[in-house]
C-alpha cells in the first residue's frame, strides 16, 4: 500500500522499541529518535507501546514519542470497560494512550 495516498494518523512502536530504554546503547536510541524524527516529518502520531515504568515514560517524551501506553497508565480492561468510556468521552485519539508529558500512572 502507498502510504503517501493514505497516510496513518499514529503509528504504534513496538514494545520492543521501549523495553530496556533505560539501559540501551546510545545506537539503539539514536536510532529510535530518528525513526521518531521521520514520523513527525510525515506528520504522524507516534505511540510508544508497553511503557511500564516512570523512567520508561521519561526516556519516551525525551525521545520525542506524542503517546504512549502500557502498564504504568493502566491495566488492560474487560470490553464492557471500553464501551461504556468510549461511549461516554470525546474522542481526541485511542483512549488507552496516554500523551507522556502528563504522563501520571492511574492506580
Amino acid at each position: 500500500m502507498n502510504c503517501s495516498r493514505f497516510p496513518p494518523r499514529y503509528l504504534k512502536f513496538d514494545l520492543s522499541f521501549v523495553r530496556g530504554l533505560e539501559n540501551a546503547s546510545r545506537l539503539h536510541r539514536t536510532s529510535v529518535r530518528a525513526l521518531l524524527n521521520m514520523v513527525r516529518d510525515l506528520e504522524v502520531i507516534s505511540l510508544a507501546e508497553g511503557v511500564e515504568t516512570q523512567t520508561q515514560a521519561d526516556l519516551c517524551a525525551e525521545l520525542g514519542f506524542d503517546t504512549a501506553q502500557g502498564y504504568f497508565f493502566d491495566r488492560p480492561q474487560p470490553l464492557s470497560y471500553w464501551q461504556k468510556t468510549m461511549l461516554s468521552t470525546p474522542q481526541d485519539g485511542p483512549a488507552e494512550t496516554q500523551r507522556i508529558p502528563n504522563s501520571s500512572p492511574n492506580r
